[in-house]
Order: structure tokens, then sequence, then C-alpha cells
């Protein structure tokens, strides 16, 4: 587990590691990173990456959970009457602009960790039918990585126009029925 920063000058270290690792990321794949390396490439010694993570793979977590914390602070931006067309926009407008981040874990095979940790996060904050819950944002996480292996051609609106159909029409639907 990685450690929960106590000042600020040490989440902006903190910081500095994950996007050293997603600069990383975007030229080799997680597995072949070491924490020498990263180090290195920072210009630090490795105890001052072990005062914030146990492991490369602690580091990795807190990425992701840095995007779910910025995603969070980004989704402030909704409007209470939102509709949800409007807030699919939002989503995909927020990963665009990540879509660096997103890169480097589709390169490094790692989207199942993304999807898992996303969805987790997001769920401790909510209520409902867990069942639901994690069909729904499984489903929207694989239509955002879709997205992405195509080279983000569609816009936000567009993704969001698709994937509201997703969710009013009966499923039967849009699994068996081709789309317009």
């Amino acid at each position: 587990m990685y450690k929960q920063c106590k000042t600020e000058q040490s989440a902006r270290r903190q910081r500095e590691f994950i996007h050293t690792l997603v600069e990383m990321m975007a030229d080799c794949p997680f597995e072949e990173i070491t924490v020498a390396g990263i180090c290195t490439r920072m210009g630090l010694p490795r105890k001052t990456f072990y005062r914030y993570f146990d492991s490369k793979e602690d580091l990795l977590q807190a990425m992701v959970d840095l995007l779910t914390v910025s995603y969070q602070t980004y989704a402030l931006r909704r409007r209470p009457d939102a509709t949800a067309e409007e807030d699919l926009e939002l989503f995909f407008s927020f990963w665009l602009e990540n879509r660096q981040v997103l890169a480097a874990i589709r390169g490094s095979r790692l989207s199942g960790l993304l999807v898992t940790r996303m969805v987790d996060n997001t769920f401790r904050q909510r209520q409902g039918d867990p069942l639901a819950a994690r069909f729904a944002l499984t489903g929207l996480y694989g239509v955002l990585l879709e997205w992405a292996y195509t080279g983000f051609e569609a816009s936000p609106a567009e993704m969001a126009r698709k994937t509201a159909r997703l969710f009013t029409q009966p499923l039967r639907q849009v699994l068996f029925v081709a789309a317009p």
C-alpha cells in the first residue's frame, strides 16, 4: 500500500512519481519499469521512493486512485439538472483530457486493473443495487477502453450519445440489433 501524505509537499512528490511512471509507461510496458529506473529518471535516491510507496505496484495503485480523485473533482462541473447524456459527455471529456494515462495503461495491458480500481473506488461512495452498479460501471469502462483502442475517433459528445442509448434501450435490442 502506498502511504497517505500529510503535507502538500509530500503529496506533490507523490504526484511527481506518478507523472514519471506515466511518462515511462508511454515508452515501455509497466513490467519492464523498475524502481531504480523511476528514481534515476527523477534524479532521486531509491530511499525517497520507499518513503511514499512499498513497491512499483503501489505506485500504480496510487496512479489509478489519483485518477479517481481527479475525476471526482472534474465531475463537480456537472450541473445538478444534467441529463444522463451530459453526464456521459463529462465522463468522456475527462478521459480524452487524460488520454496519455489511458494509453500508458493500455500499452502495459493493465486495463483490467484500471477498470477494477475505478469501479471499486466509485462503488465505495455509492449506495444502491451493487449488481446493477457493477454492470453499468464495467460496461461504461468497457466502452471507454474501446474508444481509446480506436484512437478517440468520436467526440465526447458523440460517445455520450452512443453510450446513453445503451442505458435507455432494452438490453436484447442493444445486443442483437445492428446500430443505425
